[in-house]
């Protein structure tokens, strides 16, 4: 069975999003001591609650703080519903930071008038709730596997759904391969949905055009640098089989059994009307 490992990436001052990185690796190694390969990595989000308004903040130089005080509203709901007229307040903002005392100032500021006067009238914009919520989300930012692994990326992907409980969301950007992939597990109604910026799940990257290459990494580096300095440690065989068995759960197959059939359906004394 190919060994499965997991490293996790957090980032500075984002403290609701890190990314799960997961390499697949073959026990085939050839006479250039190298084996094939693959690699997943998973953006996580976490769910978040915030305040639509907040006028508590005092008045700051910062371009962003400053559209969503002009507005009215927090800077998180800013953040979750950036449209065209908030991109022109901003950037109108900032020209009147880095404009100020010459002749653009007067129309820098006429300009982030107008932008501010049309969030401000925008129902689309304008927050109709105290409060927002934003659901915990899963991106697989990227998948690149060696053809002899297909299976694997699959067990992958149910172990980041097992683990996570929502849909996988695919990649904006996708190869012919990721594209094919992401397509078929919608048809089989297997829970991924598309990015908001490919809602078709079209090839966007000529990455696979002339046929996916073999991927192969040395198992000298395996078992030094990419567990003794990049952070990868094994994840047990059991998780694995975990992954497996809910893999077919979703595909809508019974769960291997794993006991003789004397053992099977056998039932349970006091346990006979469930």
């Amino acid at each position: 069975m190919a060994r499965y490992f997991k490293s996790r990436i957090a980032y500075d001052g984002e403290p609701n999003t890190y990314t799960d990185s997961y390499k697949v690796v073959a026990n085939d190694e050839d006479s250039d001591r190298t084996v094939a390969y693959g690699e997943v990595t998973a953006e996580v989000t976490k769910e978040r609650n915030f305040p639509n308004f907040d006028f508590s903040e005092p008045s700051t130089p910062h371009t962003h703080k400053k559209v969503a005080k002009s507005v009215g509203v927090s800077g998180e709901y800013l953040d979750t519903h950036e449209n065209f007229d908030t991109f022109n307040a901003i950037t109108s903002a900032r020209s009147i930071a880095d404009n100020r005392g010459t002749s653009f100032a007067r129309y820098d500021g006429i300009h982030y008038a107008k932008n501010i006067k049309n969030l401000k009238n925008d129902p689309e914009f304008q927050p109709t709730e105290l409060f927002t919520t934003k659901p915990k989300s899963v991106e697989i930012k990227t998948a690149h596997f060696d053809p002899s692994l297909n299976s694997s990326f699959l067990t992958v992907a149910a172990m980041v759904h097992q683990k996570h409980g929502v849909p996988l969301t695919a990649s904006s950007n996708l190869s012919k391969w990721s594209s094919a992939i992401g397509k078929n597990a919608q048809e089989r109604g297997l829970p991924v949905v598309s990015h908001s910026e490919n809602t078709d799940m079209l090839q966007t990257n000529d990455i696979n055009d002339n046929g996916r290459r073999p991927q192969r990494m040395g198992t000298a580096y395996v078992n030094g640098t990419m567990q003794k300095h990049m952070g990868f440690v094994p994840i047990p065989d059991h998780e694995v089989k975990d992954a497996r068995q809910h893999l077919r759960g979703l595909l809508g197959r019974e769960p291997k059994q794993h006991m003789s059939p004397q053992f099977r359906d056998v039932p349970l004394p006091g346990m006979d009307g469930f």
